[in-house]
């Protein structure tokens, strides 16, 4: 003996929260922007639409982009930063990550002293911050062209160092330039 009955089944996805990719920690001088993108996905299937935000302690100035992910921030003074992004997505319930980094900001770049040595050599020193890549640049006077001095400067310390020749009873303007 044998019935048949018609059967209805539905299948109702669970939502699943969105995976935020890890946000080292970034060290910059006062003054120069901080930018970066960051990156989530959505496991579900098919994905849904993900909207980043800053946690409350970030910055003022600090922002991200809702749809895009991208931070940006210009420091004004040195400081320790601890800074919480989050990104949620769009599902029900709407579920999130969320990933902890620091900022630490140093003084801005300043030249603290030139040296002079034999042969017409001049040494020039400027505040730094380890592991950051710096290019010394002159000029010889604020309107011309700012030419580049040697190769790239990588600093061990807070402080860094070129040493640049000097044309006998020529005039010399310097500037840093960070590159990294």
């Amino acid at each position: 003996l044998s019935t048949t009955q018609p059967l209805s089944l539905s299948a109702n996805e669970v939502n699943l929260p969105p995976v935020l990719a890890s946000l080292a920690s970034i060290t910059n001088h006062v003054g120069a922007t901080i930018v970066f993108v960051a990156s989530a996905t959505d496991p579900d299937l098919p994905g849904g639409s993900l909207s980043y935000t800053l946690n409350p302690g970030a910055p003022v100035e600090a922002t991200v982009g809702s749809a895009t992910g991208l931070f940006q921030w210009t420091s004004s003074a040195p400081s320790t930063n601890a800074l919480t992004l989050r990104v949620t997505d769009s599902g029900t319930p709407a579920l999130s990550d969320t990933k902890s980094f620091t900022i630490v900001v140093g003084p801005a770049i300043q030249v603290t002293g030139i040296e002079f040595g034999p042969a017409n050599r001049q040494i020039v020193s400027w505040s730094a911050l380890p592991g950051r890549s710096y290019q010394l640049e002159t000029a010889t006077n604020a309107a011309a062209n700012w030419a580049t001095l040697g190769g790239v400067t990588t600093a061990v310390g807070a402080s860094a160092t070129a040493t640049n020749s000097l044309p006998a009873g020529g005039l010399r303007l310097y500037r840093v330039r960070l590159t990294n």
